[in-house]
């Protein structure tokens, strides 16, 4: 059989494939997104890949779909309420919740999630960022992603004291690792350096 896959998979590209298959070829795709209120929906989608055309979808609001490692107390969140309930399903090592679960963590990923993507348009609206970054903290104070993006709006500001205390508590939450370092540093440029000339950070932990 190896032979004979090997030869298969040599003579046959995916091109090839997909041209085959063109008829009934369906791809379907599963994800997670936010309303404007920042609630999870849960989005199924099913495409034709031949023609692109969407053969159905579905959003349902009342499912909460995890990972078991997600349950379990971490540093800076716990998804307490989880851990309590009792799953109605699971895929693999996924868990399936559904009802109403009080979940601030999720709640301050999703806050963070929208202000860490206005900060990355070419004039970001400080205006919108700082009530999101605000609410998420109220939730989640230990975050040292969330106070970084406090430092980056006071320093784009040109508020130094702000900025300076916003790095370091970004600093403080963080344990001994080179994040901190990271921190540190820019602590020590905004508090000797012109702000013009400091640059925002961007968040180690996702670069």
């Amino acid at each position: 059989m190896a032979p004979l896959w090997g030869t298969f998979a040599k003579s046959l590209s995916w091109l090839t494939f997909l041209g085959h298959m063109k008829d009934s070829l369906w791809s379907m795709d599963l994800f997670r997104c936010e309303s404007a209120t920042l609630r999870s929906h849960w989005v199924l989608v099913v495409m034709d890949q031949y023609t692109r055309r969407i053969i159905g979808f579905g959003v349902h609001a009342g499912t909460i779909l995890i990972s078991g490692t997600d349950t379990a107390p971490g540093i800076w969140s716990d998804n307490k309420a989880l851990r309590e309930a009792q799953p109605a399903d699971r895929m693999g090592t996924m868990l399936v919740y559904r009802g109403t679960y009080c979940l601030p963590n999720i709640r301050a990923g999703a806050l963070f999630d929208r202000a860490r993507t206005l900060f990355e348009k070419s004039k970001p609206d400080l205006e919108k960022i700082e009530p999101l970054l605000k609410e998420g903290l109220a939730l989640r104070s230990n975050d040292f992603s969330g106070w970084m993006m406090v430092g980056n709006l006071h320093l784009l500001r040109g508020e130094r004291e702000k900025a300076l205390a916003a790095y370091e508590k970004a600093r403080d939450s963080t344990p001994p690792s080179p994040f901190r370092t990271l921190f540190e540093e820019q602590a020590q440029r905004v508090a000797t350096q012109p702000l013009s000339s400091v640059k925002p950070m961007r968040d180690p932990s996702i670069e």
